[in-house]
């Protein structure tokens, strides 16, 4: 590795070694720096700018993150639902009762899942559901008394 002297001053020295630089103060700006590029010999080495452009150097780092922006608005509000989990259904459960409610109606209706004595029921072949009242359609799908019946679906 070899290393640069610089000097300075308004004349050029007659004398200089290969690597050292010299700037001449007495000279207009682009047309002031020389280079010893020969034993004694000084080639100029800023020129008047006029010359092709050399490459581009290597992209530096990104700047500091900017201040967030202003927030956004609030979106509409989705609907709220909550969920009955094994609710008896009201109504005597002797045999002859074929109307039951439930606290809430269910929404949608087919969340609704109705069991009796464990067993699944279908809505519109074993009750049918008007708002939170359920309806047994035939003798046979009424519940007996003994049998147990119970709820799960989701509502407002």
């Amino acid at each position: 590795m070899s290393a640069s002297v610089t000097f300075n001053g308004p004349i050029l020295p007659t004398h200089c070694t290969v690597g050292f630089l010299f700037f001449l103060t007495s000279a207009t700006n682009g047309q002031n720096l020389y280079g010893c590029t020969t034993a004694n010999v000084w080639t100029l080495e800023a020129g008047s700018g006029s010359g092709s452009q050399g490459p581009a150097g290597p992209q530096g780092p990104a700047g500091p993150q900017g201040p967030a922006g202003p927030e956004g608005s609030t979106g509409a509000a989705g609907a709220s639902f909550q969920y009955a989990n094994q609710e008896t259904p009201g109504g005597a459960i002797n045999g002859s009762n074929a109307v039951f409610g439930l606290v809430a109606a269910p929404s949608p209706a087919a969340s609704l899942q109705l069991m009796r004595n464990g067993l699944l029921l279908t809505l519109g072949a074993d009750y049918s559901l008007w708002g939170s009242t359920i309806v047994f359609g035939t003798r046979a799908t009424t519940p007996q008394a003994g049998d147990s019946l119970v709820a799960w679906y989701q509502h407002q």
